[in-house]
């Protein structure tokens, strides 16, 4: 939120990209990150600026909203309050809706035995790579798909069970024709 008095007629904002491929718009107009919008006009009151983030995927989007109060007549206390954005009210939708869970916990318990990954069974066109922190693969799957082809601690390039730690993974799947790839890490702990 913010206050200008009421010879401020208009605003401008400069939105800057924390990832390259985003994209991004104000109250539904392109702009480049790092530059200024257009003016938006200021009524008397309290005016609403959408700003709206779409990831490089073209999928996943990030609404901001910035509510700018322009005073009815003459100046206001504090000429430089400073603005402030407001987070999505909602989790951002991801189309997909692939989501890699990062903890697995192999002990019997029937909580985190394997790596779950929501969503992956909608993509039965997929690979799955987890590699130790040297960079050797000790997982490769084909059609992950949480019931029959599961990472629960073991390699299944020589069976053996891994020790406790951070992996890394890679998940390739397609999407309408689309090549979707995702990266992250996981942690094991028994």
């Amino acid at each position: 939120m913010a206050s200008v008095s009421n010879t401020t007629a208009s605003v401008k904002i400069t939105p800057a990209l924390a990832y390259s491929g985003s994209t991004v718009t104000v109250n539904g107009t392109p702009v480049t990150s790092g530059t200024a919008s257009g003016a938006t006009a200021l009524a008397v009151g309290a005016n609403t600026i959408n700003t709206v983030v779409t990831g490089g995927d073209g999928l996943s989007t990030y609404t901001y909203t910035i509510t700018v109060t322009r005073a009815a007549t003459g100046p206001i206390a504090e000429p430089l309050e400073a603005v402030s954005v407001q987070n999505p009210a909602n989790t951002p939708q991801i189309e997909d809706g692939v989501i890699v869970h990062q903890g697995i916990s192999p002990n019997g318990d029937g909580q985190n035995d394997f790596l779950v990954i929501d969503g992956i069974t909608n993509y039965p066109d997929n690979k799955l790579m987890i590699m130790n922190r040297s960079g050797q693969v000790i997982f490769e799957a084909k059609g992950y798909d949480n019931v029959s082809k599961v990472f629960d601690g073991h390699s299944n390039k020589t069976g053996a069970k891994q020790l406790p730690g951070t992996y890394f993974y890679s998940l390739d799947y397609m999407v309408r024709g689309i090549a979707k790839h995702k990266t992250g890490f996981i942690v094991l702990k028994y």
